[in-house]
């Protein structure tokens, strides 16, 4: 028997294998980048199978591309989950500390990375949380490969094989959806993308005669109901446009004997799907009201919107005048059901429906990705580029839709088809237009009207329409492959870094050198909040205020700290939020930019206070030392690190604060605040500071000066009391001034009185020249762990100078 296969088939199946293996080369690519940047400076990871994380101290070490902050929530939801033996998540409390927040995110992503760990772990044996954080690198590439199978095998069985290599070449090329998907960016944004797909393509599937409609259009309600449990409020537009669609396929069809789809099916399997996601998510327990995620009155609107289709196609298709009496009715009750929602919502005076997240900007994950508030401030600021005209060109599908149902040869069944596919990117559009985010969604559904345009197409039509939409197609694919493919890049020396890559490398660096620094886990951080999710996710830490619409508290206190003008006030909210770290970054001016936007005179504020004195004016807080390692173009980069502490006498305070400007390389400026210090002769800790000043600045002259004071000072007992990191700072001044004697001495009471808690007190420099002075005398730590914590809190090329 000879076997053949037709051309448009050969088509479909070409279409399928070319599309999956550039996917492979492209997923290929972006892991090597996202690893090769994760591998970078993490010599002190190590994995530990009771760790949550998987690794040792509870940290993590993935650096998550265009800092990605749902990238992190979603990983560390799904390790405490797992580490909790659960199947849910609805509090955690690395934010709003030490209260935490609410979780009302759906837990359909978790599973799924849950899935893709298991795995991944069945093939590499390693702790469940590290098989989580890795589940990330290949969790949306999994789900774009699972996307295009299971579009083009569906498609090419309801509507043809060539429409399947058409919505193939669409899931592969149509920018920005196919770049939605990228290794280690975890999150439900792709899923949800998916979920819309087949909301609407379902719909489409069942017009037409022949189709089983009411199966096909309960099946696409019901993945609007999961659309709705994903995310409720992106999921809206897309209901509201398949519901236009439903109405302008009955006002092309006309009036006609035949009985209206079923969208009273479509209605009621949404509002099922809804109800019972939101039982899954919060039955028994938290039963709250929180409009920004899925609830009942979602599902009752759901319900209303297929009642009002139903009256509407009703009223549109029928021959005979309608009873206008019991079609109003059902019409307002449809309304009424409708309306609830954002009657509701109004009532609360929760905004959740309005509401845009900070994403809602980024077009996509990819590396110096376009960001932009809007389609118009994007071309204002780049003009026509190869991405904008990337993510605009598809759209054009919609003009070729109109072409197709206005030509009187265009089958009946085929006109409604792509009337219902129109709906959809009519709404959609526009709200691409102003949140650049949901533009993604708009090709979800022009997908689904390039599938119409093609199933249409093959029979009688104009010729120009069908050349029209290839070329609309061709350009599209082409567009969208070159801009969404991945860059050559050299790895190693010639590596060039984004600037998003750096912020996590820094950000890692520092979260874990806090948590290091910690007496316990957890330490409370206080970062700008769109950088706090990255300190909890690397170093364990606990912070405040984050992007995340769930840390409303979280947020405002962040906020209140950051204007308040009264110290007392500030430490007491500080205090109360248990926070150890305050930490403000070159690269992130939130706050700076919030204060001035709140207050008349910023000057005033806490922040300003920070920026201008590092903490110095503030006898609860001290400045630490810490520098970034330089990298090719950023070299310019600092962090103020400030640690909360118990309150200090003015002379300790000033003399931390030039010690620390003086690790910190900044003479002059230490220079400059050491003449605050002289007011206090007889205090043993500001001579020594002073005496480092002059060390710094090479003034031999001004050091011995200082020096005989400060050993006049010392002969009269006066170190008794002398906090003992000061007391370090003493025995190197001392050993400095050539009185070893005295320097041995103060040294071994600094050894007999050490413990963990002092050890991570001490700033790098101080620890590493208590190391030196101590190997110098023959001593050292006695305690093998309280050495070991020693060395470990020294960086590489100190450690390895000892």
């Amino acid at each position: 028997m000879k076997f053949s296969l037709k051309p448009h088939t050969m088509a479909g199946v070409a279409a399928l294998v070319l599309g999956a293996a550039f996917l492979g080369w492209a997923w290929r690519e972006r892991l090597a980048r996202v690893e090769f940047v994760s591998s970078v400076a993490r010599e002190g990871s190590s994995a530990r199978a009771d760790s949550p994380t998987g690794y040792e101290g509870v940290k993590r070490w993935l650096i998550v591309p265009e800092h990605n902050n749902p990238t992190y929530q979603w990983i560390e939801e799904t390790q405490g989950m797992v580490a909790a033996g659960g199947w849910r998540v609805r509090s955690v409390s690395y934010e709003n500390a030490p209260d935490g927040r609410e979780v009302h995110s759906a837990s359909l992503y978790r599973w799924w990375l849950v899935l893709v760990a298991a795995v991944d772990r069945a093939a590499h044996a390693m702790p469940a949380g590290l098989s989580i954080e890795r589940a990330a690198l290949f969790a949306d590439p999994a789900l774009q490969l699972l996307f295009l199978v299971s579009a083009a095998g569906f498609v090419a069985w309801r509507f043809g094989a060539l429409t399947s290599a058409a919505v193939s070449v669409g899931i592969v090329g149509l920018f920005p959806l196919c770049a939605a998907f990228v290794p280690g960016v975890a999150n439900d944004f792709g899923l949800t993308q998916v979920v819309d797909f087949w909301s609407v393509l379902l719909v489409l599937s069942g017009i037409g005669p022949g189709r089983s409609a009411g199966r096909w259009f309960a099946a696409a309600g019901a993945a609007g109901g999961v659309g709705l449990w994903l995310d409720a409020p992106n999921e809206i537009p897309m209901a509201l446009g398949i519901a236009l669609g439903g109405i302008l396929a009955a006002a092309v069809s006309g009036r006609t004997e035949a009985p209206p789809p079923p969208w009273r099916a479509w209605g009621f399997a949404g509002a099922v799907v809804s109800l019972a996601g939101y039982l899954v998510e919060y039955f028994p327990h938290d039963m709250g009201t929180e409009l920004k995620s899925n609830y009942p009155l979602y599902g009752l609107a759901w319900l209303g919107l297929g009642e009002l289709v139903h009256r509407l196609v009703i009223l549109i298709q029928a021959r005979r005048r309608p009873r206008w009496c019991k079609e109003s009715g059902a019409i307002a009750a449809a309304l009424l059901a409708v309306a609830s929602l954002p009657a509701a919502t109004r009532a609360a005076g929760n905004q959740a429906l309005l509401a845009i997240d900070l994403l809602a900007t980024k077009l996509t994950n990819l590396p110096d990705g376009t960001a932009a508030a809007s389609l118009a401030d994007w071309l204002r600021r780049d003009g026509p580029a190869p991405a904008s005209l990337a993510a605009l060109l598809p759209l054009l599908f919609a003009a070729a839709a109109c072409w197709a149902i206005a030509t009187l040869r265009t089958p009946p069944p085929e006109r409604a088809r792509l009337a219902a596919a129109l709906g959809p990117v009519l709404v959609l559009a526009p709200v691409g237009f102003e949140r650049l985010r949901a533009l993604n969604t708009a090709d979800a559904a022009v997908l689904c009207l390039l599938a119409c345009l093609v199933s249409a197409l093959r029979g009688p039509g104009p010729r120009a329409l069908a050349w029209a939409t290839g070329a609309i197609a061709a350009a599209s694919a082409a567009l969208g492959l070159f801009v969404a493919a991945p860059r050559h890049e050299a790895f190693g020396n010639e590596f060039k870094f984004t600037h998003a890559e750096v912020e996590g490398l820094y950000e890692r660096a520092l979260s874990q050198w806090l948590a290091d620094h910690s007496d316990s886990p957890g330490a409370v951080a206080y970062v700008p909040p769109y950088r706090t999710p990255s300190f909890c996710f690397y170093g364990g830490l606990r912070g405040l205020g984050t992007p995340n619409w769930e840390n409303r508290n979280g947020l405002s206190v962040s906020f209140r700290i950051a204007v308040s003008t009264r110290p007392d006030e500030t430490l007491a909210l500080l205090t109360q939020r248990s926070v150890s770290y305050i930490v403000l970054l070159s690269w992130d001016h939130d706050l700076d930019d919030y204060v001035k936007l709140a207050m008349t005179k910023p000057t005033d504020s806490f922040i300003y206070a920070l920026h201008e004195t590092d903490g110095g004016v503030f006898p609860w807080l001290r400045p630490l030392p810490y520098s970034f390692p330089s990298l090719p173009g950023f070299e310019g980069e600092s962090a103020l690190v400030l640690q909360v502490t118990d309150e200090a006498d003015a002379a300790t305070v000033r003399s931390r604060l030039v010690e620390y400007l003086i690790e910190m390389h900044q003479v002059d400026q230490a220079a400059f605040s050491s003449q605050a210090l002289k007011r206090y002769p007889a205090n043993l800790g500001a001579l020594v500071a002073l005496a480092q000043v002059e060390k710094a600045r090479g003034d031999d002259e001004e050091f011995s000066k200082v020096f005989r004071s400060l050993l006049s000072n010392l002969a009269s007992g006066t170190d008794r009391y002398l906090p003992w990191d000061r007391r370090v700072s003493l025995a190197v001044v001392l050993a400095l001034g050539g009185r070893e004697d005295l320097s041995e001495a103060q040294i071994r009471r600094c050894l007999s009185d050490i413990d963990a808690s002092r050890i991570r007190f001490l700033t790098t420099g101080s620890l590493y020249h208590l190391e030196v002075l101590a190997g110098h005398y023959g001593l050292g730590i006695a305690d093998p762990s309280l050495r070991n914590l020693a060395l470990k809190l020294l960086p590489d090329e100190l450690r390895s100078r000892l």
